[in-house]
């Protein structure tokens, strides 16, 4: 569909918009409307709200893993209202557990075994910016606080006591990122790339605080403690070459990244219980970040600026 632009008095344009957009959106003459500036171009919303998109799940036959997925993958995909048909009580109690981690979403109704979630309060897709680089200091927070935490038992933070809700937010944060650029794909097709990024930093943010959970009740040699601080060094570094959007700079991580996993290899060979246990979780986490990585790469790659 393509338009001209009509020239205007004192430098302003005008642009016709489809007949049928407007009577499908109810707007006459005099309505405002909403312009937002994307990666690709601009876009026209209006205040009108369409139906909500819904979904009706039966999960009466799945026990917690699968209930924990059908319900976040109905949420990132973006609808608005999902009514999940349960047996058990222990299935609503499941649902009830993970909800939290829907950012906006409220059960606003439950009975006859049949539980209902709405999009209540969801932010607006305007403030996707500030929750991705939010989303970032709280893995490069993590990460700090596990190597610190591991690295010098007399000098542990009290903050890291604070790891399980931690973990909340970022499943939080992470889940609606993924759920907005599905929905509204803020980055255009580079949305796609950051979404894979994403997911890899939520599962490398709960590779560390497992990482701490399993561990946290011995000491270590110095190899291990440097490994550590090493690692958590890589995630810093990864965050600034995010948003400084330099190649350079991520190459640097790619190759630092290498360089830890040889060295953990040879510490396997070295170590027994708990130390294999660490360099097993710290392999996983370097895995995670090669993953990270790659995706970045793809967005560099991408003719927009990060803010």
């Amino acid at each position: 569909m393509r338009r001209k632009l009509i020239a205007q008095g004192l430098g302003g344009y005008t642009l016709t918009l489809p007949v049928k957009w407007i009577r499908d959106h109810h707007l006459k003459s005099g309505t405002e409307l909403n312009l937002v500036e994307t990666e690709n171009g601009l876009l026209i919303q209006s205040s009108y709200q369409k139906q909500e998109k819904s979904i009706v799940i039966d999960i009466s036959n799945y026990k917690e893993k699968m209930i924990h997925n059908l319900l976040y993958q109905a949420y990132r995909r973006g609808y608005d209202l999902i009514k999940l048909k349960y047996q058990e009580p222990a299935q609503l109690k499941n649902i009830l557990r993970l909800l939290p981690n829907m950012l906006g979403f409220e059960m606003v109704d439950s009975k006859n075994n049949l539980c209902i979630l709405q999009n209540i309060a969801e932010p607006e897709a305007e403030k996707f910016e500030v929750l991705l680089r939010r989303l970032m200091l709280q893995v490069k927070e993590i990460s700090e606080k596990v190597s610190l935490a591991l690295s010098n038992k007399k000098e542990i933070d009290e903050s890291i006591s604070t790891l399980q809700q931690d973990k909340l937010i970022i499943d939080k944060t992470t889940n609606y990122l993924r759920r907005t650029l599905i929905r509204t794909q803020p980055k255009g097709e580079a949305s796609f790339l950051l979404y894979g990024m994403i997911t890899q930093l939520s599962l490398l943010t709960h590779d560390w605080i497992y990482l701490y959970e399993a561990v946290k009740n011995h000491l270590f040699s110095p190899a291990i403690k440097s490994l550590l601080q090493k690692s958590n060094q890589l995630i810093q570094d990864y965050y600034t070459s995010f948003y400084s959007q330099d190649l350079i700079e991520i190459h640097k991580v790619g190759e630092a990244k290498q360089q830890i996993e040889e060295q953990i290899i040879q510490l396997l060979k070295k170590f027994n219980y708990p130390e294999n246990l660490i360099l097993t979780y710290l392999k996983e986490i370097m895995r995670l970040l090669q993953s990270a990585t790659t995706y970045c790469i793809g967005y560099f790659l991408e003719p927009k600026s990060i803010t």
